[in-house]
């Protein structure tokens, strides 16, 4: 039996009860504490946006409405230490910054620009205003409005979509309501937003809300890692989680040892699109997988399924599924197999994820313009957040981070090929680059599990490689076809070993836990002039739903196109 797949008697360290303990007690903290820090309220204060105007840097350029600048102070009193503004730099298109501001009795010495609050990738930001309490602006993408934004501090935003894309937009502060009406496709539609002092929320169904960035997600668990990452560092956090699962691995291998329950066949995604009329080169589609003696085994298994629309007359995506863990006969991996020839792949970064070093994000969401969002059949999540450990990116030319050497990279070329491998290798090419993401080292090299499984310091502050959590990878065949696995629970080692029976001679793991996994087929449903995409998850058992990445999101993520 191999080393990774043996069992051992676990103790309870103490050094993990007390961490335990202390994140409980952080717990209470972030639950217990006011939603939103009461000393910063935004105000349109009189007679300030002309002052932050005049000491404004000159490349920058304030929207301006009857004349007068776009500026909501976040600061108590008539001298507040910060503001915002709508305003473009350097030309480029208009989003809401953060101005600092210092105060030299009573008047205004300097506004040192700050960063934007989200300047997505072709994104502007227009409407800056205030109401009970709160600054508010509407964001468009290449041109339609997507969302509207409300914040309190510049830290705490909360994110409502539109219905629709929309050509027009009109953003109206009554009492304790933000009104909004919208025009899609010359017929206006209207919601609410209700300034609640705990949490906007939506008085409306024309209004969605769609990211809270005060608690980080709707799972409870996400908002004690985040809370406690704030408090005590990403290592103390991977810790915490490495107990977590690993109590949960615990209680579950008693359950189903007791009840003995054997593998089951789970449900995958039934996804039938209209063919795509298409000239492309055929790829050998995947042969069945040959399961190990030891594996579990259910019906199905292993035997790949086509999925996703016919394109030029052959399948471009096929799904499985395979249970890697004797021990673990419950513990399930989803599999889906990738024709980069037929299918083109792309790069989206989130609204704060992976942190940019020029300041500058991808919208988080998938493409609006039906000429492009007609094409879409597929999405799925990258890797880690940036302060997990060190990696770089780049989207559609533009570098976010540098890139790390050794590290696993997923590359795409100006031609559509594709290539993982670790950067700085001659399996990663950098010429002719258009988008490239990292994450962690190679889990699969040569076509075996990596040495590097089993290096803690290749790792850096994350859940351990030995933790069974759920996981998520990306493959890629001697032939250049990709292989995306996700499932739970798995280790580094069970994921790795997924994909290797799935053919893959070179690997790389993605996020984990449930939150981060996302992979969701596509539809295009046209309606008149226009359209809307419909998602279907690759199988119940992922928590995220299946309109994940339909509007914005705070991570990044792969989506792939047809002709």
């Amino acid at each position: 039996m191999p080393k990774h797949l043996k069992t051992r008697r676990r103790r309870v360290r103490p050094l993990r009860l007390i961490m335990v303990l202390a994140a409980l007690a952080v717990l209470l903290t972030i639950l217990l504490r006011p939603t939103i820090p009461s000393a910063a309220a935004a105000t349109a204060e009189a007679g300030l946006p002309q002052q932050v105007q005049r000491a404004l840097p000159k490349d920058v350029h304030p929207v301006l409405v009857s004349g007068k600048p776009l500026v909501v102070s976040l600061g108590v009193g008539r001298q507040p230490a910060t503001a915002l503004i709508d305003a473009s730099v350097k030309g480029g298109a208009p989003h809401v910054y953060e101005v600092q501001l210092a105060w030299n009795g009573g008047n205004l010495a300097s506004a040192q620009l700050g960063k934007a609050l989200q300047a997505g990738h072709g994104t502007s930001d227009y409407g800056l205003g205030a109401a009970g309490g709160f600054a508010y602006y509407a964001t468009a993408v290449a041109g339609q409005f997507q969302t509207v934004t409300l914040t309190k501090n510049g830290l705490a935003r909360w994110l409502f979509a539109l219905s629709a894309p929309a050509d027009r937009i009109r953003l109206t502060p009554s009492g304790t309501r933000l009104w909004v009406a919208f025009d899609v496709h010359g017929t206006w539609r209207q919601g609410s937003i209700t300034l609640s002092q705990v949490a906007p929320r939506s008085s409306s169904p024309a209004l969605a809300a769609v990211q809270s960035q005060v608690a980080n997600g709707n799972s409870l668990f996400i908002r004690l890692v985040e809370g406690v990452r704030q408090y005590f560092g990403s290592g103390i956090v991977a810790a915490i989680e490495d107990a977590y699962y690993n109590l949960a691995d615990s209680v579950q291998r008693i359950y189903y040892h007791t009840t003995g329950q054997r593998a089951q066949t789970p449900s995958l995604a039934v996804v039938r699109p209209k063919a795509v009329q298409a000239s492309v080169e055929a790829a050998a589609l995947p042969k069945n997988i040959v399961l190990p003696q030891s594996w579990p085994k259910a019906a199905g298994e292993g035997v790949w399924q086509p999925v996703g629309p016919l394109v030029g007359g052959h399948p471009a995506m096929e799904e499985t599924f395979l249970h890697p863990d004797p021990q673990r006969p419950w513990a399930t991996s989803y599999l889906v197999w990738i024709d980069p020839r037929a299918l083109a792949v792309h790069y989206e970064t989130g609204l704060s994820e992976p942190v940019s070093a020029s300041g500058v994000h991808g919208s988080g969401m998938l493409p609006t313009d039906p000429a492009v969002a007609s094409h879409v059949v597929a999405a799925f999540n990258a890797g880690f957040k940036s302060e997990s450990t060190n990696f770089g990116a780049m989207m559609d030319g533009e570098t976010l981070d540098p890139p790390a050497a050794g590290v696993a990279t997923f590359a795409i070329y100006q031609g559509g090929q594709v290539a993982l491998g670790a950067w700085g290798s001659r399996t990663v090419p950098k010429k002719g680059l258009v988008s490239f993401r990292q994450n962690l080292p190679l889990i699969v090299d040569h076509g075996q599990l990596s040495p590097l499984l089993g290096d803690p310091q290749a790792w850096g502050v994350v859940v351990g490689n030995s933790t069974y959590v759920w996981r998520s990878g990306l493959g890629i065949t001697p032939a250049g076809d990709l292989v995306y696995a996700a499932g739970n629970p798995l280790s580094a080692y069970t994921l790795a070993d997924t994909l290797v029976a799935a053919g893959a001679v070179r690997a790389m793991q993605l996020d984990i836990n449930s939150y981060w996994i996302t992979f969701n087929f596509y539809r295009w449903v046209a309606q008149g002039s226009g359209g809307y995409l419909v998602g279907t998850k690759l199988t119940p058992a992922i928590e995220r739903p299946a309109n994940r990445y339909l509007t914005p999101d705070t991570r990044d993520f792969f989506y792939l196109t047809t002709p």
